[in-house]
């Protein structure tokens, strides 16, 4: 029997906790990041490769999702920009080559999967969880239930504070 009410169990509330830490994680790093690889990007004004020529792709690269699009030397220096701004900007990685953004992002993602495969231990959510962890929801119905999780478990959930408190840890909330 489930100390919490409606056959909530504390695994289940913890899980949603972490989603609401990462959650918040994301939203602290993300316009770091994303202001300073533009910032790298108008500044460099790096082309893209001259192999995608004949794709008919020639111009600079201004947003962060095309810098796939780089040669190899460019997408180097572009890295070791946004490597010298990201300490600039004392956000902390797991490893010197990664990016906050990116680790938070999967961060996000491992919690939100916890929470739904926690979620198959409850009789009336256990077909929902197994969709999810099965591809067959949309990213759209996976958002709206990890949305409608959280917000039925936030009464049960600890004070803003000490979730303020794991929020501050960062990066190492998997430990």
């Amino acid at each position: 029997m489930s100390a919490y009410p409606n056959g909530f169990t504390a695994k289940m509330i913890e899980a949603a906790e972490r989603v609401l830490v990462a959650q918040a994680f994301e939203m602290h790093v993300r316009p770091v990041v994303t202001a300073y690889e533009a910032e790298i990007l108008q500044r460099l004004q790096l082309r893209s490769d001259p192999r995608f020529k004949v794709l008919g792709i020639n111009r600079v690269i201004l947003d962060r999702k095309e810098t796939f699009l780089l040669g190899e030397a460019d997408r180097e220096l572009f890295l070791q920009e946004t490597f010298k701004a990201r300490d600039a900007a004392k956000l902390i990685v797991s490893k010197p080559e990664n990016c906050p953004l990116s680790e938070a992002l999967t961060l996000r993602l491992a919690a939100e999967r916890e929470l739904l495969l926690s979620l198959a231990e409850h009789p009336k959510f256990s077909s929902v969880a197994k969709a999810a962890e099965s591809g067959t929801l949309t990213v759209d119905e996976r958002n709206k239930v990890i949305d409608l999780t959280t917000r039925l478990l936030s009464p049960y959930m600890r004070n803003a504070k000490d979730l303020l408190n794991d929020l501050m840890k960062g990066p190492e909330l998997n430990d």
